[in-house]
C-alpha cells in the first residue's frame, strides 16, 4: 500500500512540473510549443498591382520568388484591381507573400506608402508588377548595401524586357555626387523596379512617396532625399523593364520632372527661380526663343551655385554638357533649334558643329 501511494505521488509531483514548465515557455517530447515570433526579413520587397496584364503579373511575381536571395517577404498591394488580376494574385500560396487589396484605385504612390507601413524589412526594394527582376537582383543589392553603410538609396543598370540584350539605362558606377548632380541637371538616373532603399533612411528622413507627383512619383522620393543620405548606382544590369504607358503619361512626367528639378535648383542650391525654371524648360525641350543668351547666363549661374555647394567642377560640367545635349536632342521644332543652333550652348560645352547641323536637319527640318 505504501508502495502504491509512493507512485501516485511521484505521477502527481511530475505532473506538476510538466504544468509548471508548460506555463514557463518550455515543451517536452513532442508536446508542441506556441508558435514563436516571425523573424523580420532581411528585405522587403514592394509591388503595386492595378489591373496588369496576366502574362507580365505572373512574370514579376515569379522573378521575385525565383530570387537566389531567399530572406525576403513580398508586399503586394492589389489596387482595387479587376476580378482577373485578383484570380492571378490568389494563385500564389508562397508564405512570403503578403497580400492587402484596397477597394479603389487610391493611385501608385498610395498603394506603395501602405506597403511601407507594413514592411518589417531592413531594405525596401521597389518592384513594378510589370517587369522582371534578374534572380541575383536582391543577392547583389544586399550584399552592396551591407559593404557600403553609408549608401542609403541603391539602383542598378536596367535592360529592355521586350529586348533583353538592349540594356536600357546606362551610367553605373557613379559615386554619390555625380548622382546627384545628375539628377539635378539631368534627371531621373533610375528606373523604380531597380531601387532598394534602406528602410531607416525613409523614416529618419520622413520621406514618402507623394500622390501629387504622379506618374512621376519615384524621381521625387530620390529628389527628396538628396542632402539626407547618399547614392549609388550599379553598373550591372539587374532588371529588365518595360515601358508601354501611353504620351500622356510621358508628357506628365515631363512636366513633373521640370517642376521637380526647378525646385531643387531654387530651394536646395540658391539657384533665382528665374533661372531654374528657365534652365528646367530648356531641359525638357521647351527653349525660350527670346532666351537664349539669359539661358546661358542661367547655364553659368547654375555651375558657380553647385560647384559653391561643393560639387567638383568636372562633375558639374559634365552633368551640364550631358544636359545641353539632352536639350538639343529632345527639342523637336524647326524654330527651337535654330535658336538652339544659333545660341553659344553647343559651343560653349563643346557640341561639334556636325552634331548640331544634324539636330538642326533631323529634330527641326524634318520634324513637320
Amino acid at each position: 500500500m505504501s508502495v502504491s501511494l509512493s507512485k501516485r505521488d511521484t505521477l502527481r509531483s511530475w505532473f506538476g512540473m510538466v504544468c509548471l514548465a508548460r506555463r514557463n515557455g518550455y515543451a517536452f517530447l513532442s508536446t508542441p510549443r506556441s508558435s514563436p515570433v516571425t523573424k523580420s526579413p532581411t528585405v522587403s520587397v514592394i509591388m503595386a498591382v492595378y489591373n496588369t496584364r496576366s502574362e507580365w503579373l505572373c512574370g514579376a511575381i515569379d522573378s521575385v520568388l525565383s530570387q537566389s536571395f531567399r530572406d525576403f517577404e513580398l508586399i503586394i498591394i492589389d489596387n482595387g484591381s479587376d476580378a482577373a488580376t485578383q484570380r492571378v494574385l490568389k494563385s500564389y500560396c508562397d508564405s512570403r507573400i503578403v497580400l492587402r487589396r484596397l477597394e479603389k484605385n487610391a493611385g501608385a504612390a498610395h498603394a506603395r506608402n501602405e506597403a511601407l507601413d507594413v514592411a518589417r524589412g531592413e531594405f525596401l526594394a521597389i518592384m513594378d508588377s510589370d517587369d522582371i527582376s534578374l534572380p541575383n537582383r536582391l543577392e547583389v543589392e544586399v550584399s552592396f548595401l551591407r559593404s557600403h553603410t553609408e549608401v542609403g538609396v541603391l539602383g542598378s543598370c536596367s535592360g529592355d524586357a521586350d529586348t533583353p540584350g538592349k540594356i536600357t539605362n546606362l551610367k553605373g558606377c557613379l559615386n554619390s555626387r555625380q548622382i546627384e548632380c545628375n539628377m539635378v541637371l539631368v534627371g531621373n538616373m533610375f528606373h523604380a523596379s531597380s531601387l532598394m532603399f534602406r528602410a531607416e533612411v525613409l523614416r529618419q528622413a520622413r520621406v514618402r512617396f507623394s500622390a501629387d507627383f504622379f506618374p512621376a512619383e519615384d524621381f521625387k522620393i530620390l529628389a527628396d532625399l538628396i542632402g539626407k543620405t547618399r547614392f549609388a548606382k550599379l553598373d550591372e544590369r539587374l532588371v529588365l523593364y518595360r515601358y508601354h504607358f501611353p504620351n500622356r503619361y510621358r508628357d506628365a512626367q515631363e512636366v513633373l520632372a521640370c517642376q521637380i528639378q526647378a525646385d531643387l535648383l531654387s530651394h536646395l542650391y540658391g539657384v533665382s527661380r528665374v533661372d531654374a525654371l528657365l534652365f528646367a524648360h530648356a531641359l525638357h525641350a521647351r527653349p525660350m526663343a527670346g532666351n537664349m543668351e539669359r539661358l546661358c547666363d542661367a547655364f553659368r549661374h547654375i555651375s558657380s551655385q553647385l560647384t559653391a555647394h561643393g560639387y567638383p567642377q568636372a562633375d558639374v560640367m559634365a552633368s551640364l554638357q550631358w544636359a545641353v545635349r539632352k536639350t538639343f536632342y529632345r527639342t523637336r521644332s524647326l524654330r527651337g533649334q535654330l535658336c538652339l543652333f544659333r545660341s553659344p550652348l553647343g559651343r560653349e560645352f563643346h557640341l561639334g558643329f556636325l552634331w548640331r547641323a544634324w539636330c538642326l536637319l533631323t529634330r527641326g527640318i524634318l520634324s513637320f
